[in-house]
């Protein structure tokens, strides 16, 4: 379960921090304001904590798949019974 994301110059989003509610949390806004970009990062990060973690608990991984993200995502975890690494971790950046 996922239940706080912080972002550091991601695309549209400087530094902000997110909580999210048990249940379901809906994400709404303006075209153009950033919303896939967040889920498409989420996915990616979650996805990575749920196949590796190293040994701080943190999964790493190259997310530079959409060449319009760029910044750094956390997302802390803990224990949740899914699966999921203790928090997860991305620097995601542009390749040459």
């Amino acid at each position: 379960m996922l239940k706080s994301l912080s972002t550091r110059n991601l695309t549209v989003f400087q530094d902000v921090e997110l909580n999210f509610a048990p249940g379901l949390n809906v994400i709404v806004g303006e075209n153009g304001c950033g919303k896939s970009h967040l889920l498409k990062v989420v996915y990616s990060v979650m996805a990575a904590s749920a196949e590796e973690a190293n040994e701080y608990g943190y999964a790493h991984r190259d997310l530079a798949y959409d060449r319009s993200l760029a910044g750094a995502l956390s997302v802390p975890g803990g224990a949740d019974g899914a699966g999921y690494a203790h928090g997860a971790a991305a620097a995601l950046h542009q390749k040459a």
